[in-house]
């Protein structure tokens, strides 16, 4: 089974069995406490830690942002979120952030 996240102001799920089969099942990110309605969600980075998993986007208002929570099959419900920031201030999109 094939999902896909399509960002923006309200990130969208599809699901499928391939990947040219795939149709809206609702919103992606549920419970997300740091996002205006003018706040985007770009490029995700969805995974698996444990038994919960985290979410790496950009924001073009707010730069790179983290979520954990749980995933239920059929959406993210985030628990946690908060802007990640360096000391030199926010990175461009050369950035990068490696999970084992």
């Amino acid at each position: 089974r094939y999902h896909a996240i399509f960002g923006g102001r309200k990130a969208a799920l599809f699901q499928g069995p391939e990947l040219h089969r795939l149709t809206h099942t609702g919103p992606f990110l549920l419970g997300d406490t740091l996002s205006a309605d003018e706040d985007d969600l770009s490029c995700p980075d969805f995974f698996a830690i444990g038994d919960r998993h985290a979410l790496v986007a950009i924001s073009h208002q707010k730069g790179i942002r983290w979520w954990t929570g749980r995933w239920d099959g059929a959406a993210f419900h985030a628990r946690k979120c908060d802007r990640i920031t360096w000391p030199a201030g926010t990175p461009g999109t050369d950035a990068k952030i490696l999970a084992p």
